[in-house]
């Protein structure tokens, strides 16, 4: 796998159990890809070519805090990968995305 992506990485974890493909929450890894230009002429990036397949946490999406845990778990996930996140997790529909790099 080659992570030499000049636009950067994201993680996703997912927030519900229908985006998983198990009964925990899972981390799966996208490189931004180019998906047009805005209106100001500059090129927009979204997290599109996933080059991971999804990793459980380990962590059930039932009991107190599940997100919260369910984070601090996939922190532990990319860290074991080789990845760290630069910002904080941040919530868009039904999932968590933080951008990442190699540690």
């Amino acid at each position: 796998m080659l992570y030499d992506n000049p636009h950067g990485y994201s993680a996703a974890l997912d927030g519900t159990a229908d985006t998983s493909t198990g009964d925990t929450h899972e981390v799966t890894i996208s490189a931004y890809e180019q998906e047009g230009y805005g209106r100001d002429g500059e090129p927009i990036y979204i997290p599109c070519r996933q080059i991971s397949d999804p990793v459980s946490t380990g962590v059930t999406f039932d009991g107190p805090d599940s997100s919260v845990r369910a984070m601090e778990a996939a922190d532990r996930v990319l860290a074991g990968q080789g990845w760290e996140r630069v910002e904080s997790w941040r919530v868009e529909d039904d999932a968590f995305w933080a951008d990442i790099r190699r540690s």
